[in-house]
Order: C-alpha cells, then structure tokens, then sequence
C-alpha cells in the first residue's frame, strides 16, 4: 500500500513541478514584469536587426502603446515622450529604405535609462523570465518554420501604403477596410502575420476588443518570426488591462459626478483624462484634463504633479489629428492645438500656465 502511494507521488511530482513553474511564470508576466519595458527591448531588438524601417513594422506597434503610456503618467518624461514620437515618426515613414539607426540609437538611451529604475534582482529575474520564453518561442516556431506553406510576396504596396497613411491620419474605418481587403487579396502574403498585428492594433484602438484580440491571436499563430510572436503577445497583454481601465473609469466618472468643487474632484477629473488616453478615447481624455484644469479651487492653482498633463491637452491634438475640430471647441481648446495661454476661455477663469 505504502509502495504503490509512493510511485503515484511520483507520477504526479512531475506535472506538480511542471504546473507550479508555468504558475510562476504566468504570474511574474503578468503582475511583476514590467511592460513597457519589455515593449522597449522588444522594439529595440526589432530595430537592431533591421536595416530600414521597412523591415521594423511590428515596432511601430508597441511604440505607439508606450507613447500613449507615458503621455498617461501623471509625471511623464518629456524626453521620452519626445524620443517615442521621434521613433513613431520614423517608422511610420513611406520610406522603407530609410535607415532605423537614428530611431534606434534614441530607443537604446530610453531602454537603458529604463532598466537603470529597476533593481538588480529584478533586472536578474526580467533575463531568466524573458530567456525562457523566448526559448519556448523559437521551440514552437521550429515545426511551424519547417512545414509552413509556400508563401508569396506578392502585395498591393499602393494600397498597404495607403492603408497605414490612413492609420496615421486616424481614419481608422477606412484602414480597416483597406487592411480587410488585403489579407482577402492576398492569402499567400508572407507578411500576413504582421498584417494581421497591424489590423488587430486597428480595431483596439476602434475600442473593438474582441476583434482586436482574435487578430492579434491569428497574427501570432501565423507568424513564423519570433518578434511578431513577442509583439503578439505583448499586445495581447496590453488587451488584458482594458477590460479593469474600462470599469475603473467608469467607477471615477460616477464618482465625479457625486462631487463638489475642489481639490479632490480636480484630481478625478486629471485621472479619468490619463486612464482615456490608455483606452484611445482621446476626445474624452482632452475634455478631462481640461475639466481638471479650470476646476481647481477659487485661488489655487494645478497640482504640480499634474503640469505633464495639463502640457498633454496641447499635445493630443498634435499627435492623434483623430480628435476633431467640432470636439475641441466643445471642451474650450484652441482648434489648431496650440498654446492654450492665449484661449480667452480659459483666461476667463483664471488658467494660467
């Protein structure tokens, strides 16, 4: 009796030590590695191996995520915020023969200045977290590589370049469609994976999450690059944290509502402008910031932790052309996007910058 429980402990050791480590490992990723710095070294990785910003795509990705994080941090680093716009400028250029060195040489300083904040035993923890799964990575991509169908280049580059202009530009319904039409065109394409990251971050910033999530797990089983497949995932753990964004959000906006003037509604209204640019809805993030900015108490001013942020209502309009005119105008914000030390509204209730 005895024996036979000891050769059962036995079986069962092995799926026990084998379940606690994949424990491990989805707990350390999702609650301890950092992600926007894992987003950094990913895309620098990217960068170093490309020889123009053509072969970088899929950096464009999680560049833009950590632009949209950092313009959301109540003390957020101009410096970064300058770099990240200077490597998305970069690479959503139309001249993929363009060299990535300069964008690259930017991202190492910022990779570097970010690894410096994190501890020696977290730094040591981030290397045998992310080696290993890389190396399960490049485990399940040997079949896929091996037995893979034939694949074409073969692409309408006209409409692709028309399709990622339109991104840019934040006509987001009509790059879809173009992207949509695409991976129907074209079935054989040998960048369908990356095409299909692409569309996924599309729909995610359309607020379509379900559908930005079957194309971001499509792309990754498609890809036989693994930093398609780390991109893949990483966007994918981006989708994770929209859902609690979502109902923390809508938690703060009753709150706001419930509260009187003052300090303390103030600082609401500058949270639920940060937590909007995290879920793209930067019209609302704008009104936000700008409720925060004229609703401080008669004779105070804006917190000095939140003068990254007031400077964030001049710079959304800039970066996301999205944000239309008509809903500037609604929220007192100068159209063009300009400098709001000159907007007759805002000096009308004593906002100084």
């Amino acid at each position: 009796m005895v024996a036979a429980l000891r050769r059962w402990l036995l079986i069962f050791r092995i799926p026990c030590a084998l379940f606690g480590v994949f424990l491990f490992f989805a707990v350390y990723n999702r609650f301890i590695l950092n992600t926007n710095l894992q987003n950094l070294k990913t895309s620098l990785s990217i960068l170093d191996a490309a020889t123009g910003v053509g072969q970088a795509e899929a950096a464009l990705l999680l560049v833009d995520q950590n632009l949209v994080d950092e313009m959301a941090k109540e003390n957020s680093s101009e410096q970064s915020v300058v770099v990240l716009q200077y490597a998305q400028g970069v690479l959503a250029s139309t001249q993929k023969q363009r060299p990535a060195v300069d964008a690259e040489v930017l991202m190492a300083i910022l990779t570097d200045d970010a690894v410096e904040n994190r501890s020696g035993l977290l730094k040591t923890m981030d290397r045998f977290v992310v080696g290993a799964q890389n190396g399960w990575r490049k485990i399940t991509l040997v079949p896929r590589q091996a037995f893979s169908r034939t694949t074409s280049s073969q692409m309408d580059m006209a409409q692709l370049q028309e399709a990622v202009r339109l991104e840019r530009l934040g006509a987001l319904k009509e790059a879809a469609e173009i992207y949509e039409g695409l991976l129907s065109s074209y079935p054989k394409y040998s960048g369908r994976g990356l095409l299909k990251l692409r569309l996924g971050y599309v729909y995610q910033r359309s607020h379509n999450v379900g559908r930005a999530k079957r194309l971001f797990q499509e792309g990754m089983r498609e890809s036989k690059e693994i930093t398609n497949v780390e991109v893949a995932q990483q966007m994918l753990k981006a989708l994770d944290d929209i859902r609690a964004k979502e109902g923390r959000a809508k938690k703060l906006q009753q709150r706001l509502a419930a509260l009187p003037a003052g300090s303390e509604r103030q600082q609401v209204a500058f949270e639920l402008g940060s937590l909007f640019i995290q879920l793209y809805a930067f019209d609302k993030a704008a009104g936000f910031f700008f409720l925060g900015a004229v609703g401080h108490p008669p004779g105070g001013g804006v917190p000095e932790k939140y003068r990254q942020n007031r400077r964030s209502v001049r710079k959304i309009p800039a970066d996301h052309p999205r944000i239309s005119k008509e809903s500037l105008g609604l929220y007192g914000l100068p159209p063009d996007g300009g400098s709001l030390q000159g907007h007759r509204g805002l000096r009308r209730r004593g906002f100084r910058l």
